[in-house]
């Protein structure tokens, strides 16, 4: 069976070629999963699922991730044999669009191989936001972390769970009489932060003066402190908003709140008693955080362990290692909370072990096969009750994840089965991690410490919504976006330090979606925002014309960099998405008739162009190679700052902006001095992770290398991102390379590494550059082998939905294309690029030169034929 799973995840060596990078379109490239993290997540839940589950890389299921450490699981459900320590074999997930992960486990002559999935339920909405029958409301999601503290014997137990939130604030609302008054109680405990200044907050309370506390209070973790606030509810709404924002005095913006009590206005209660549980006795409401997830569910998500066991020399036991507060129940063998089973065995535990933070369950003797369910949300007292055979769950598992209309499979076909693998797999894992916050759809980074809405990846999302012929889901999470807009027009979500480019990421999404889409009346329906959004731009690029002597004049003002780079400063990012958001803001206005605004936004663009020149010019540097670069800071006089640190700006205003010729020096220097710093064929040293290898970076690269014709070079970005996925086809952010340690960054099962390699294998088939679509130019010469199946199926780019299908005879001497688009594109121009065919030895039967392009005009449909020379 491991052979077999092999073949099929096409695990094969790979070639010294991929390695050295040598650019040739004929070399063999392979998928083998080389440089796979040593430790890793992948999302076994289901799509847009509020439960976001994942699996280990030794096969246990992992819940309850918290604000520190990141991406380390709190709970994890795994099986095991008594006293023994088993290595893991390779985990494997058989068919990329089910997520079923298998992994063997070994001991002398024990053995078990464990499977693990989600249970297809008949209730899987989005949780309910609203708690103590409308009492309580929480906004923004439902981030939290049971048992994520450890408060010293006394304390209120309310202390051990938390709320928290990754770049943006938690927000509660309490409803009251409208204009009445309540003293509020705000409960903190840091189990995490070593050192004061590191989690400083902002404490928000309605109709009280806002406190600014450092978690830490007394530089000794696990502390409980609780601070007080005369609350009114100023806007006679009936609601006091209580809320918890990042200051910009503290190193980290992720934000917690462990509980708050509301008591009446005029109640007299001291710290210490809330600590020591009066509180919770005699307030109006007593509320532990960061539980809201598993409350507001309607019913139990479950997921399972099927392990089959070989144990002839031990016990054989299913291990549950939790900093939540369990108990084992002997007359029905589960391990709960209260009266709520939470990890249910079959065959029935005979005994339970506590040793320290982990349960061992003991199952009897000899057992061959050990059914597994971990139960959350909704009564799961009633779910228990009637667990289903989990060989039957597995079966119904497979066909829920195979119905063809759940998931966006078949747009993109491609004839090697390693890439097949990890674009089915990207797809699956795009989608696990989206989310219903607030009955509102966003696609999100990560199911962990990135499980949110960034504004950067939603632009990035849009597009591979497009690319999957999801243009539902693009438009809807361009919705959602809109949500985040003020008055001024400006698009504000990450907190504590603005963010400037979140309004021109929001434009483009939006724009390129209306272009490609068609979808006018859409458009015009938000054109109010969009000029809102324009104006917000320059008006504060106007900002900085005030002082023609300063290094961000014609620019923009100080802003939040990310990727790479912390705080506030002055960066050339913002720039580069307000060349692109201009751009194709103009472009959509004026496919709906709005020329006026049309010319007027090219001129804002073609201005800010101008001040970006005379900065580049200044700012411009060249590396210890020689290659001319630009600085991801403008007006860098670093003389330590590595070139490539956080220098993923101009990559990303060409690979969705396409904002320079094929020929800038610049541009072409900065992608050189990129290349330059590599290891294992992917960008080192550009994120956060010192000396890391960031994939999805090089995914993005790879975009602009398609565009910049640069063929060979982004099949190599291809083959080696996907050489640094997981054998279950997802991705850790950032990671360091192999021979230099484990180290990762960022969160894993990575959403955005997913969405960056679905465009990138897109843009290889087919490309937008200008009114022309380039089709083929970056399929390598050895996918065109006898029998061999390329194909798009309603893929949405900027000319509309692209259809295109690519096959050789099973003889291998004739290669036939079909390809057309579904809309009127007119002075449109279908390019077939033949460089991968020329080196597979074939020409086109039509007398043009072997190398050469065939033209046609982008209609309906387009036939060409080639034959082996």
């Amino acid at each position: 069976m491991r052979e077999a799973a092999a073949r099929t995840l096409g695990r094969v060596v790979l070639g010294a070629l991929l390695l050295q990078g040598t650019g040739s379109r004929a070399q063999e490239r392979r998928v083998d999963y080389a440089f796979s993290p040593a430790r890793h997540l992948t999302a076994i839940c289901f799509p847009v699922d509020w439960q976001k589950t994942v699996v280990t890389e030794t096969g246990a299921l992992a819940y309850d991730f918290g604000p520190g450490p990141y991406t380390r699981p709190l709970t994890e459900v795994s099986m095991g044999i008594r006293g023994e320590e088993l290595a893991h074999g390779m985990p494997a997930i058989a068919d990329p669009r089910f997520p079923a992960a298998t992994v063997d486990l070994a001991g002398g002559a024990d053995t078990i191989r464990v499977t693990a999935f989600a249970l297809p339920g008949t209730d899987r909405t989005p949780p309910a936001n609203t708690f103590m029958q409308g009492r309580i409301r929480r906004l923004g999601g439902l981030n939290g972390a049971p048992g994520w503290a450890t408060p010293p014997p006394g304390c209120d137990p309310a202390f051990r769970n938390a709320a928290w939130g990754t770049n943006r604030p938690i927000l509660y609302r309490v409803r009251v009489p409208a204009g009445s008054a309540r003293r509020v109680a705000l409960g903190f405990c840091e189990p995490y932060k070593g050192t004061r200044n590191q989690r400083v907050l902002e404490l928000r309370v309605e109709g009280a003066p806002p406190m600014t506390i450092d978690a830490l209070k007394d530089s000794v973790k696990n502390t409980p402190y609780v601070y007080f606030f005369d609350a009114r509810d100023a806007n006679r709404d009936g609601e006091i908003a209580i809320e918890v924002h990042a200051s910009p005095q503290g190193n980290d913006p992720n934000v917690v709140l462990n509980a708050f009590w509301v008591f009446p206005a005029a109640a007299t209660i001291t710290p210490g008693e809330v600590i020591a549980g009066k509180g919770a006795k005699s307030a109006e409401i007593a509320w532990s955080c960061g539980l809201e997830n598993e409350l507001g569910a309607r019913a139990s998500r479950i997921d399972g362990i099927l392990a089959r066991i070989t144990a002839p020399n031990g016990s054989p036991t299913v291990n549950v290692k939790t900093h939540r507060l369990l108990s084992f129940d002997e007359a029905s063998g589960s391990l709960g909370e209260g009266a709520h089973p939470f990890v249910v065995a079959h065959p029935r535990p005979v005994a339970a072990e506590h040793d320290g933070d982990t349960w061992h369950l003991l199952l009897p003797a000899g057992t061959r096969e050990a059914q597994v369910y971990i139960l959350a949300g909704g009564d799961t007292r009633v779910a228990a009750r009637r667990l289903p055979d989990l060989r039957a769950a597995l079966r119904d598992a497979g066909m829920y994840w195979k119905n063809p209309g759940l998931l966006p499979f078949g747009h993109i076909a491609v004839p090697d089965a390693g890439i097949q693998y990890v674009l089915d797999a990207s797809i699956r894992n795009f989608y696990q991690i989206a989310e219903q916050v607030d009955g509102l759809f966003q696609f999100q980074p990560g199911p962990s410490v990135y499980r949110g809405l960034w504004m950067h990846d939603e632009a990035w999302d849009v597009v591979t919504a497009l690319a999957l012929g999801d243009t539902a889901s693009a438009r809807r999470v361009m919705e959602t976006a809109l949500t985040y807009q003020l008055p001024t027009g400006q698009v504000f979500a990450s907190e504590p330090f603005v963010m400037l480019r979140e309004t021109p990421l929001t434009l483009y999404g939006l724009s390129r979606y209306t272009v490609a889409t068609g979808n006018a009346d859409w458009f015009r329906r938000r054109f109010r925002a969009v000029s809102a959004a324009v104006s917000w731009i320059r008006t504060t690029r106007a900002r900085t014309l005030a002082d023609p002597g300063s290094a961000t004049y014609g620019l923009f003002p100080p802003g939040f960099t990310d990727g790479g780079l912390g705080g506030l400063a002055a960066e050339y990012g913002t720039t580069y998405w307000s060349l692109s958001a201009l751009r194709w803001a103009a472009r959509a206005a004026a496919s709906v008739g709005e020329d006026d605004s049309a010319r007027s936004w090219n001129r804002l663009a073609a201005d800010l162009m101008a001040s970006f020149r005379a900065a580049a010019r200044r700012d411009e540097r060249r590396d210890e190679s020689g290659n001319l670069y630009l600085p991801m800071r403008v007006g860098d006089t670093s003389a330590t700052a590595l070139p490539q640190q956080a220098n993923w700006g101009m990559i990303d205003g060409q690979a969705f902006g396409h904002l320079f010729p094929y020929d800038d020096p610049l541009l072409n220097g900065t992608l050189a001095m990129l290349d330059a710093h590599m290891a294992e064929g992917i960008h080192m040293d550009v994120g956060w992770v010192r000396g890391g290898v960031w994939p999805f970076l090089t995914a993005d690269e790879g975009i602009v290398q398609m565009y910049q014709r640069n063929y060979a070079k982004a099949e190599d970005f291809l083959y080696a991102v996907a050489n640094h996925a997981t054998p279950m086809g997802t991705w850790l952010e950032e990671q360091l390379p192999k021979a230099a340690g484990t180290r990762t960054g960022g969160d894993a099962s990575d959403a955005t590494a997913s969405s960056l390699f679905i465009i990138l294998l897109r843009e290889m088939i087919a490309a937008e550059h200008g009114d022309t679509l380039e089709i083929l130019g970056g399929v390598p010469a050895a996918w065109y082998a006898p029998g061999s199946h390329i194909a798009l199926t309603g893929v949405v780019t900027d000319f509309g939905p692209v259809s295109l299908d690519c096959r050789v005879s099973p003889d291998g001497n004739t290669c036939t294309l079909t390809a057309g688009c579904a809309r009127e594109a007119p002075g449109a121009t279908l390019r077939v690029v033949t460089e991968g065919l020329r080196d597979a030895g074939f020409a086109p039967v039509d007398g043009t030169a072997p190398g050469q392009a065939a033209n046609a005009p982008l209609a309906a449909q387009v036939k060409f034929t080639f034959r082996k020379k």
